[in-house]
């Protein structure tokens, strides 16, 4: 079931399953591309119980494993190559846990080449089925992969690995059309804020943060993947991302919203001075018969005093009802959107110019200790199963 719909669609369990199946699908494959299963955090006492981000990379990586094999079952989408006591994903991935240093290039050759045949097994099998449900296993995945595909290191923007491919124009308009395809999944507020939040991150890969603070940006991002992972995965509201504080600072923000609406509020300004004056005609017409021909013109066209006042309030309220929607979006989009990513935001880049909006950008990255999450903890090298 995907949360914060009034009426469901009968197959938004099969979209969400897909989603989060597609998701970590990704997630694997990058886990098991670097294999660290050496890094685990301290534990004390001995044989405490860990909560999900505090378990080894190695435990998080079988975890993400049995995630995908169940999601798979369930959508009917298994391996063809799946033996009948082992599925072949746990296969191929303890031949590569248990492969020697000089036989490891070719065990993750052998579980590349068999993640990339059950991906297109499952685009397949999916695309015969329902849009939808493949349209949710392709977004998940490309979400998911924005982080776990990536390699800093490589800045080919035609490489699949990069940010600049991860994030460039082809993958952003992949996601542009993905994302309204399954509008009667989510409400429209999450899609527009995830939308708006790609689009910045597809700025921060242009202007080169990450090649610029490969491991500062890095961390941002998997911080961000956790935000897009609760919002669509889990099914949080991204309004309850909006701190008190940003709400205090609503006011500071109407000045600029206000110059976006001059042209509605001119219009609205002027549909409310032509009713208050009809009004007005109305109350003279009640004792000044020169003005009648004039009412009984306007009485033609169903135009009456009650309707004139009625008009001017809904003008009114129709405006300031904008304006509250303009202003609450573009909180949602900030709470949502983490540093670096957040200085390009829509106008951001406009008003700050884009050297500058850069430069904040950086400038947010160099504390060491900086927690994107706008919390109190460290961000820790761990990375925690978000599947």
């Amino acid at each position: 079931m995907i949360l914060g719909l009034v009426a469901e669609p009968p197959d938004s369990d099969d979209v969400l399953r897909a989603l989060r199946l597609g998701w970590a699908l990704a997630e694997v494959r990058g886990r098991l591309r670097v294999p660290n299963w050496g890094a685990a955090p301290k534990r004390q006492p001995p044989k405490s119980l860990p909560l999900a981000d505090e378990r080894s990379w190695s435990e998080q990586t079988i975890e993400t494993e049995k995630i995908a094999d169940r999601l798979a079952g369930e959508l009917n989408v298994e391996s063809s190559e799946n033996p009948k006591k082992q599925s072949a994903l746990e296969m191929y991935s303890e031949k590569l846990r248990a492969a020697p240093a000089d036989e490891l290039g070719r065990a993750w050759a052998n579980v590349s080449e068999f993640l990339w045949t059950w991906d297109a097994e499952i685009q397949d099998t999916l695309a015969t089925r329902s849009f939808a449900v493949a349209s949710g296993y392709q977004l998940g995945r490309g979400l998911s992969e924005v982080y776990w595909a990536l390699d800093t290191k490589i800045t080919d923007p035609n490489n699949m690995c990069s940010a600049r491919f991860l994030l460039g124009p082809g993958r952003l308009r992949a996601f542009e059309r993905l994302l309204p395809r399954l509008s009667a999944y989510f409400t429209s507020t999450t899609l527009a804020v995830v939308q708006a939040s790609l689009t910045a991150w597809g700025q921060v890969a242009n202007d080169g943060l990450f090649e610029a603070k490969p491991v500062e940006v890095r961390d941002a991002l998997h911080e961000q993947l956790r935000v897009w992972h609760d919002l669509l995965l889990v099914g949080q509201a991204p309004e309850a991302r909006v701190r008190s504080e940003d709400l205090v600072s609503r006011a500071r923000r109407i000045r600029p919203v206000l110059r976006a609406f001059v042209p509605e509020a001119l219009l609205g300004l002027a549909s409310l001075t032509l009713a208050v004056l009809a009004a007005l005609l109305f109350a003279i017409g009640t004792w000044n018969h020169a003005i009648a021909p004039v009412l009984s013109v306007f009485s033609v066209f169903g135009v009456t005093s009650v309707g004139a006042l009625a008009k001017a309030k809904n003008s009114a309220n129709s405006l300031f009802v904008q304006l509250r929607v303009v202003l609450d979006i573009d909180l949602v989009k900030e709470a949502v959107t983490l540093p670096p990513a957040q200085f390009y935001l829509d106008s951001e880049p406009k008003r700050l110019g884009r050297a500058t909006a850069r430069e904040r950008a950086l400038e947010e990255l160099r504390d060491p200790k900086r927690d994107p999450t706008n919390g109190n903890r460290d961000v820790s090298a761990q990375r925690e199963t978000l599947s």
